[in-house]
């Protein structure tokens, strides 16, 4: 059982994400994220917390250019229907790299069980906008 659950989560890791123009969250699964008001951001990312302990984690980045205000970028991020309290929370930079990238709050998402919906807030906070 444990190889099974290690060999499923691996998967999980390599599935990637990808950048919408649009939400469409309501045919899809997965985590959204809206950009508030932000300049000069060049790399995103999003951990998902189960029972406190890290689930999946997420990244996508610009080599050249910035994301943009209001765009929303889609995580191929699983969403459990698990009864354990699920959080996650957005990891932001300006180098494409990753390095030097800080954390936003974490939110309670355990009532999703398909996909979610967060913005992001020129003050670096996330609120849940919708979910499913």
């Amino acid at each position: 059982m444990k190889k099974l659950t290690a060999m499923i989560l691996m998967l999980l890791f390599l599935s990637g994400c990808t950048v919408m123009n649009h939400f469409t969250g309501r045919d899809r699964t997965g985590t959204y994220i809206t950009l508030g008001d932000i300049n000069d951001i060049r790399y995103v990312g999003v951990n998902v917390y189960m029972d406190g302990l890290i689930f999946s984690s997420y990244e996508l980045n610009k080599e050249n250019g910035t994301f943009n205000k209001g765009e929303v970028i889609w995580f191929k991020v699983p969403i459990s229907d698990s009864p354990y309290t699920q959080e996650i929370e957005v990891d932001y930079g300006e180098n494409p790299d990753g390095s030097d990238s800080s954390l936003t709050n974490r939110m309670d998402i355990t009532e999703a069980d398909q996909w979610v919906s967060v913005y992001l807030h020129d003050d670096f906070s996330i609120e849940l906008s919708d979910f499913k």
